[in-house]
């Protein structure tokens, strides 16, 4: 028997246990050289990930860097009403407040037309136009604008200056004067026809949230009352002829001048209601007729609003209260002795 073979029986076992254990190792150094490869791509996917994140967040630093160098600007579009909802009905509300805080008479009338895209046709609005005060705005990413019309008569185009003038100090919106038609020039006045465009930058239904550093910018105060102005010369009318106008109109009892009328023999100034607003000046209705606050009531007194009352010569009205303007005798809501407590037993 060759030497070899007598080796290879005594170390059959040997043999075997060795093939089995470099079976082993194989299999293993197979195993994991899979799970490296796996692991590598597994890593170079996480890195293509964190690196794509990292692309997306330097994005959004820039667009929030972009949000805080801008963000005083688009509170003053905010502010101004350009931007966010339109508040077509506060336009016709602070017109009629304006003309009631210049005095002129009650021949108002206005229409509010629907909105239109300014890549759309512009036509001059109808004077026969439909009445279409509070129609929704329908939402919409695209510059709009909106033309108030209205027409005033017997009046003197300082009167209209001065209209014009209160609104736009007062309004929350940008405007411009589209155009002013003045036609009809008689001893009382004349008529005008004017459209008032405002334009806003759409309306898609909620604003962008505020910087969690950043508070909600505040109501803006009520802006301060403007020196007079100096008098027109001649334009229209002299300012002898435009002082006539309006001595006539008040010598002739023109109670549409105030909308206001003094009831009782004595005078008597009923409370009606009020409306508090944050922004513009706020209203009193007195005898049932809307008073501008801060104007001056044809007794001669000024009336101011809070949020629950309405002082008149420094007295306190709650609504349904009366104020006599002679004798300064308030009126309480329930006549005196009117309710009766329950007696106790």
């Amino acid at each position: 028997m060759r030497p070899w073979k007598s080796i290879v029986i005594h170390a059959k076992k040997s043999l075997i246990a060795l093939g089995i254990v470099i079976s082993l190792g194989l299999g293993l150094v197979l195993v994991s050289q899979k799970w490296m490869n796996s692991m590598q791509q597994s890593a170079a996917l996480t890195q293509a990930d964190k690196s794509s994140q990292q692309g997306v967040l330097e994005q959004k630093q820039a667009d929030l860097g972009n949000i805080e160098s801008h963000i005083s600007q688009f509170r003053k579009l905010v502010d101004r009403g350009m931007v966010g909802n339109v508040e077509r009905e506060a336009w016709v509300e602070q017109l009629v407040l304006s003309h009631q805080l210049t005095g002129l008479p009650q021949t108002l009338t206005y229409t509010l037309h629907p909105p239109k895209t300014l890549n759309a046709q512009v036509d001059s609005p109808s004077s026969s136009g439909t009445v279409t005060e509070g129609l929704p705005v329908a939402a919409s990413n695209e510059a709009q604008f909106h033309d108030l019309e209205f027409s005033i008569t017997n009046i003197h185009e300082e009167e209209l200056v001065a209209l014009t003038d209160s609104f736009a100090r007062r309004v929350r919106g940008q405007f411009r004067i589209n155009s002013c038609v003045l036609s009809n020039a008689t001893e009382s006045g004349l008529d005008a026809h004017c459209v008032l465009r405002f334009f806003t930058m759409g309306n898609s239904g909620t604003l962008p949230a505020l910087l969690p550093s950043e508070s909600a910018p505040k109501p803006a105060a009520r802006p301060p009352t403007p020196p007079t102005p100096p008098r027109l010369g001649t334009f229209i009318y002299t300012p002898e002829e435009r002082s006539s106008i309006a001595r006539e109109r008040t010598s002739a009892g023109d109670s549409t001048a105030t909308g206001l009328e003094v009831t009782g023999v004595y005078g008597r100034l009923q409370i009606n209601g009020l409306v508090k607003r944050d922004r513009g000046n706020s209203t009193a209705w007195i005898n049932r007729k809307p008073i501008a606050e801060e104007r001056t009531l044809p007794t001669g007194q000024s009336i101011g609003v809070s949020s629950t009352k309405v002082t008149i010569q420094g007295k306190s009205l709650k609504v349904g209260e009366a104020l006599d303007i002679n004798t300064l005798e308030r009126d309480d809501i329930l006549p005196k002795n009117m309710v009766t407590p329950k007696a106790s037993f």
